[in-house]
């Protein structure tokens, strides 16, 4: 019995090294080109849902405001209950869209923008993110590089140090396996908060009208698009144009987002993609069951050992290889004491997602 849980750790931990790494290795190997600021004469629209973000939208609208390329702002307002109209009313230079009662959740905030927009480049991020001056003309520069689509890179900001460090660390895992999927021709996850795409792309890849998910907008136009156009798809590989975002302000917040994060699964196609949840969901699953096992048939705390110490060697090479770009030498610092409590983590996500009722933004949702 030992001998067989040991082949299938060890089997395990190399399918998991090689499912994550491989993608994060190529990520790796990718260079800052000069800064992308080409001129382009197309006029952008920078859209920006928003719903009770009364803390967040003024120092967002500030730094859009402050963007090197100008831009056409509007921000959506989902029916805040906070000050977050009025605030954004008192702005000059941007333009306010509330939505109608019939209207509500992200995506159709995104789709009101669009039809109100009068640019050719639509930008998206959320009222929580502080975009750099050089963000607009960045991804816009990709789209006139002939790109239908372009996602960039995102970075945690303020809140508690160590659940803003618990976050950067998933985030920037994540964002360099999307990054490394993408040069190998897969389309993985992209974030709304830093997302350009010519304005016919969402029309063209079916629009949101028979799509009864509550969040997903930027993962499912990307699937969709990549589907469509695989080789229009970009990541902007720039420090100068990473746009610093507010983390969940508590624990528990955290896990919600994440399990809202997770019920996304189900809209994957991609085999690659599907196969490579299956092996992350596999590996958080295992010590569990190994543990279990343990302790009620005894002699398998040596295999739960050995893979616990190759998964955590895996993780820390992901993250020191992806954190070349994101230069974060302070969570490299973080990342023993937080990796335990990210593991216990692990199993409470995948249980929400398959339950498939999160809370957002003061709503309860249930898909």
């Amino acid at each position: 019995m030992t001998e067989v849980a040991y082949i299938v750790v060890i089997v395990l931990a190399a399918i998991y090294w090689l499912a994550l790494l491989g993608p994060v290795w190529h990520f790796g190997q990718l260079r800052e080109s000069a800064e992308e600021c080409e001129t382009t004469h197309a006029r952008i629209s920078i859209l920006v849902p928003a719903r009770n973000e009364e803390m967040n939208i003024a120092q967002c609208l500030a730094a859009l405001k402050a963007q090197t390329l100008a831009a056409e702002i509007i921000v959506i307002n989902d029916h805040s209950e906070d000050r977050t109209a009025e605030i954004v009313k008192a702005t000059p230079g941007v333009r306010l869209l509330n939505l109608e009662p019939s209207q509500t959740g992200k995506k159709a905030a995104i789709e009101a923008g669009i039809a109100a927009a009068t640019g050719e480049i639509i930008l998206t991020t959320d009222a929580d993110c502080t975009p750099p001056p050089q963000w607009s003309r960045m991804m816009a520069a990709q789209l006139h590089k002939g790109n239908v689509l372009c996602f960039g890179p995102i970075l945690m900001h303020g809140g508690r140090a160590w659940l803003t460090a618990l976050q950067n660390i998933e985030s920037i895992a994540v964002q360099s396996i999307s990054a490394g999927l993408l040069g190998r021709g897969v389309a993985f996850t992209a974030s709304g908060a830093s997302l350009a795409y010519l304005r016919h792309i969402p029309a063209a890849a079916g629009g949101y009208a028979n799509d009864h998910t509550p969040s997903g907008d930027d993962v499912l136009l990307l699937l969709r698009t990549h589907s469509r156009q695989p080789q229009n798809i970009a990541w902007l590989h720039q420090r100068a144009a990473i746009v610093q975002t507010a983390p969940a302000a508590g624990f528990s917040e955290f896990l919600s987002q994440r399990i809202r994060w997770a019920s996304k699964y189900g809209s994957y196609q991609s085999v690659q993609v599907r196969f490579l949840g299956i092996v992350i969901v596999a590996a958080a699953a295992l010590p569990w069951i190994l543990c279990a096992a343990a302790f009620c048939i005894g002699g398998l705390w040596g295999p739960l050992l050995v893979f616990m110490a190759l998964k955590f060697a895996g993780d820390f090479l992901l993250l020191s290889l992806a954190n070349t770009f994101f230069r974060k030498p302070g969570l490299l610092l973080w990342f023993m004491p937080l990796w335990p409590l990210y593991q216990l983590c692990m199993p409470v996500i995948a249980a929400g997602a398959l339950r498939r009722k999160f809370s957002w933004k003061g709503r309860t949702y249930k898909t």
